[in-house]
């Protein structure tokens, strides 16, 4: 710019300066003023969006989806929704109006705009005067001052031309005032209409009732969103749970088990917000009128006057007022038996219609309190209709079903409660494996949701037993001990574990009469710890564990104290989350049994003859038995008792077929001549008779037993101190005897050889034996059986206290006949006469056999005998073979017979020479003839082959050999039987010994002498030796 050298004009300069500012000051108000309006603008449309935005998405989704976000959501969700907008409100704030309205407006700025809206008026004066405000400054910069102080003049003389509002486009305001008033004023309108619409499509007509609807629906609205009320949106019906869970809004149940019990409530009559001070005043009286005080009374109140959580409850007859009526509420007398279904939700109109409603409730209800409550009930449903009462009274919908829909990670399921009296429904949960969460929904009305928490339930990780058992299992006293030593004494064991494996069972045997202590340890922290019988615990027994008692959080103890009876029950616990657990323990306690006696029979060597066994007074007799005992035998013993048998009368004929029929007719036949008939007619004119009563029982115990006894050191005698029985032991523990087997004695001379099982009678009843050579000895008949005791002292008692153990008698009882030897030898001689026709017919087969064979060898001597002829004596070589191996077994089975009757014999103690006779001519000879069989056998295997050969002379010799050798055989063979006949005829005597020693009479010394003389003979000539005594 050029420098102007004209003078200054002598002018105000100051003046002019301020007529410069003026504008630029009247520009800052102005833009202060037009930020605040468009602020404001921006503010309430961003209010009006998050209204009509928010109402959409809120109570539009409610009616379209039936989702209430207030019910689905927590209020922190919510406080968090609400806090993000607000956050949006002062953002739009602050950037439309804050960062504008409070900026410092410098006056060169404010220059610059004016300069721009106005240039052709300012042509840049005005920027100029502002920045070169001060001319001598201008000069020093190297502006004229002159030149400066005139522009200053002249921007001062133009900016009175300037309209300072046009600077701004107010018709952008104006357009966002249209729209805020199109959104705010017109919304309403549509939004009223609608309701409106929607009332005449339900029937109600077109009314402007619409609106007020819509003002209600937007109270609500704001409540909900903005002061975070928990309030739900108008429904049809209002549901209520019953029962509270334990944890908040968790139930916790255990895996796999079926969820907790649902039970709601509908309302028909609600009302919003908590009782008034009146309304808990009434109550108070009311509950004190019907005796209800103190903790309960206090604790009702409380729960009656707290805010319902929805904004809605149940309408009680205390929030009656004449507002909420339309009418003066009645003086009605309730009557005094109509008791509050919930204490916390009052006497509600609900409960007092149902009431009204039944048959029964007429009975003592006075007619004009009826009347008054229906009139009551009819003056709210009229209420409930209007308009203005919506945001305070309602009546809703008792639905005719309610479903419990629960949903979980892979569970989406519902199913329809059970509806019960009252207006109440109930319903359950399948088994959940997962956590779910419900909800209960009757009509558009769905309950707060709530979870099921599925947890692993707690289960024993461990269960420990310790014992205490009767001390007698283990320990055992002498004879002469007292029993009241260990009887009812424990002894003490170490803890053992109990299998919680294979099974909800666990099983505990243990000894009657034990003392268990159960200690368990639970995988989770219990809460609660108690035992039930189980269903299976049989009637009339009672469960005898102790209260369990808490060790720490997870272990706990009970105590069994003298188990004698099956306890079947369940340990039932309840961990700290409330989830239930159990175990079935099964105690089964085992009886200390009695013993048993298993096969108990005389052994196979004692004679059987009809009516029992039969053996001489001075018998060994041999047994067989298997005792056993579950803890433990202290005794095994014979008890017998002996009867003298009955005299008979005597047979004629019982002696004849022995002494082949002969008679005392001279010409008569037999080895003794006249000596049967004889004998009948003595025990003819003797036969009496008489018969005693049978005796005491009798006991013999067995030294075998008690040196089994000896012999283990589990069963030495124990004196067990108290300390001992205090120290826990190890199982498994002293085991005493409580197996037996009874065998029969290995001996060689009965009377002498150590006895151990067998019964000697010689020994316990020596009495029996008939020591008068001059009288018959008697007969006896005895009754044996076996005793086992064991060593019970706890089970049972005597009638003074000591301790009674189990005695247990064989099942089998056994008839012995105590006999002389003549009779026992008379019964054996049946069995050896059947061994002698037995053999002798094998006998009469191998001679014919050999026979045969010496007419085979008289063909092989011919010299016509072609070689082909010797195949037909091979097969008949054969035959002989055969016949030989049936008589060689035969052979086999009379000496294992014969070697038992020896062993008969010696075991009742018969005559020597009897035993010795016996022993060999038959029982040696028939062991070695197995010695010529197997010859004449390996002789007629070399006979045959040699045949089969077709060698003439080879078989000329093998035949030779083979008859030699039969021939040995059968000559053995003829021995053998001619000594068992020897011995038959001499049993024909002992069996007329045996019938005279049945009679007694003062003629029995001469006919003994007379038979003595006889049977002397008879031995002398069948054995070609005298009897000892006439040696």
């Amino acid at each position: 710019m050029a420098a102007v050298t004209t003078p200054i004009r002598s002018r105000n300069l100051a003046e002019a300066h301020k007529r410069v500012r003026s504008p630029l000051a009247r520009l800052r108000h102005f833009i202060r003023a037009y930020v605040s309006l468009e602020g404001a603008t921006v503010v309430a449309l961003y209010l009006t969006l998050w209204f009509w935005i928010g109402l959409v998405l809120d109570y539009g989704v409610f009616r379209l989806f039936h989702f209430d976000w207030v019910q689905e959501t927590t209020w922190s969700v919510r406080c968090g929704v609400l806090v993000l907008l607000l956050a949006g409100l002062l953002a739009v704030a602050a950037l439309t109006v804050a960062t504008r309205l409070f900026r410092e407006f410098h006056d060169a700025a404010l220059a610059l705009v004016l300069e721009r809206r106005y240039p052709h008026i300012l042509g840049d004066r005005l920027i100029t005067a502002v920045e070169l405000a001060d001319p001598l400054k201008a000069a020093e910069i190297g502006y004229s001052p002159a030149m400066v102080q005139e522009i200053i003049y002249e921007a001062a003389q133009r900016v009175g031309q300037l309209k300072i509002q046009d600077v701004f486009d107010w018709r952008r305001l104006t357009r966002r005032g249209r729209l805020l008033g199109i959104l705010a004023v017109g919304g309403y309108l549509v939004a009223g209409s609608l309701f409106c619409t929607a009332n005449a499509l339900g029937g109600r007509g077109f009314t402007t009732a619409g609106f007020s609807q819509f003002q209600d629906v937007a109270g609500i609205w704001f409540e909900r969103n903005i002061l975070l009320h928990n309030i739900i949106w108008p429904r049809q019906a209002q549901l209520e749970y019953l029962d509270a869970p334990p944890w908040g809004d968790e139930y916790r149940i255990g895996r796999g088990d079926r969820g907790p019990v649902i039970r709601v409530r509908a309302f028909k009559y609600v009302i919003a917000g908590a009782p008034s001070k009146r309304a808990v005043q009434a109550y108070r009286a009311w509950l004190t009128s019907r005796g209800v005080g103190g903790d309960e009374q206090n604790q009702w109140l409380e729960q009656f006057q707290q805010k319902p959580a929805e904004g809605w409850r149940a309408l009680s007859w205390f929030d009656l007022t004449p507002e909420l009526l339309g009418a003066p509420v009645p003086d009605l007398v309730l009557p005094a038996d109509w008791k509050v279904r919930d204490g916390g939700a009052g006497l509600t109109l609900d409960e007092i219609e149902l009431n009204l409603d039944k048959s029964e409730t007429h009975k003592t209800l006075a007619p004009e309190t009826q009347k008054g409550l229906r009139n009551v009930l009819a003056q709210l449903e009229e209420r409930a209709n209007d308009p203005a009462l919506n945001r305070t009274l309602r009546k809703l919908t008792i639905p005719d079903e309610a479903l419990l829909i629960y949903k979980g990670a892979a569970t989406n399921s519902q199913t329809t409660m059970q509806r019960l009296a009252d207006s109440e429904y109930t319903g359950q949960f399948g088994d959940l494996k997962e956590t779910v969460t419900f909800t209960v929904q009757g009509l558009d009305y769905y309950t707060p949701p709530r979870k099921v928490v599925v947890v692993d339930p707690p289960v024993l990780e461990q269960l420990l037993r310790e014992e205490e058992r009767p001390a007698y299992l283990y320990y055992r006293l002498g004879r002469d001990d007292n029993p009241a030593e260990l009887s009812g004494k424990k002894q003490r064991f170490e803890p053992a574990q109990v299998s919680l494996q294979g099974g909800e069972v666990s099983r505990i045997d243990v000894p009657a009469g034990t003392h268990l202590t159960l200690t368990a340890t639970a995988s989770k922290d219990l809460a609660k710890v108690w035992i039930e019988p189980h269903r299976l615990q049989k009637a009339g027994i009672p469960i005898t564990a102790s209260p369990p008692q808490m060790r720490d959080a997870r272990t706990f103890t009970t105590r069994l104290e003298n188990v004698r009876f099956e306890q079947n029950f369940l340990i039932h616990f309840l961990d700290s989350d409330g989830v239930a657990g159990q175990r079935q323990v099964a105690l089964i306690p085992s009886e200390d049994a009695p013993p048993k006696i298993r096969e108990f029979a005389p052994d196979k060597i004692v004679r059987r003859v009809q009516g029992g066994y039969m053996v001489t007074v001075t018998a060994r007799i041999p047994f067989l038995a298997e005792i056993d005992d579950d803890h433990g035998l202290n005794e095994v013993r014979y008890a017998y008792t002996v009867a003298q048998a009955e005299s008979g009368r005597p047979d004629r004929q019982a002696s004849w077929p022995l002494l082949g029929g002969i008679s005392l007719n001279p010409a008569g036949q037999g080895l003794l001549p006249g000596l049967a008939d004889l004998i009948y007619l003595l025990q003819l004119s003797t036969a009496g008779g008489h018969k005693i009563e049978t005796g005491p029982v009798q006991y013999y115990p067995l030294p075998s037993f008690r040196k089994e006894l000896d012999k283990r050191p589990e069963d030495a005698v124990r004196h067990p101190e108290p300390s001992e029985l205090a120290t826990p032991k190890a199982l498994p523990f002293r085991r005493l005897l409580n197996h037996f087997s009874l065998k029969p004695d290995d001996w060689t001379q009965p009377e002498l050889d150590p006895l151990d099982s067998d019964l000697p009678l010689w020994k316990t009843n020596p009495h029996l034996k008939m020591t008068d050579p001059s009288r018959p000895q008697p007969r006896y008949q005895m009754q044996l059986w076996l005793e086992a005791v064991d060593n019970d002292l706890d089970s049972e008692k005597t009638e003074v206290g000591r301790p009674r153990p189990h005695l247990k008698a064989s099942e089998e009882r056994y008839t012995f006949f105590l006999v002389s030897e003549n009779e026992l030898l008379t019964e054996i001689a049946k069995e050896e006469e059947q061994l002698y026709v037995k053999l002798d017919e094998r006998y009469q087969g191998l001679l014919d056999m050999q026979n045969k064979l010496a007419q085979i060898n008289l063909d092989l001597s011919s010299s016509a005998l072609k070689t082909n002829e010797l195949g037909a004596m091979s097969a008949r070589i054969d035959q002989i073979q055969e016949v030989l191996e049936k008589a060689q077994n035969t052979a086999r089975e009379v000496y294992t017979d014969y070697a038992r009757i020896l062993r008969e014999m010696k075991a009742n103690q018969v005559s020597e020479r009897f035993l010795e006779r016996v022993a060999k001519t038959i029982v040696d000879p028939l062991k070695r003839i197995d010695d010529h069989f197997e010859d004449a056998r390996d002789a007629l295997d070399h006979f045959r082959k040699a045949l089969d050969g077709r060698e003439l002379g080879l078989s000329r010799r093998a035949g030779s050999t083979a008859k030699e050798q039969m021939l040995a055989l059968t000559r053995a063979l003829e021995k053998i039987l001619a000594s068992m006949q020897k011995m038959t005829d001499l049993n024909a005597l002992i069996k007329i010994l045996a019938d005279i020693e049945k009679s007694e009479g003062a003629q029995y010394e001469t006919i003994k002498k007379l038979y003595e003389d006889k049977v002397n003979d008879l031995f002398e000539q069948g054995t070609g030796e005298k009897p000892e005594g006439k040696k």
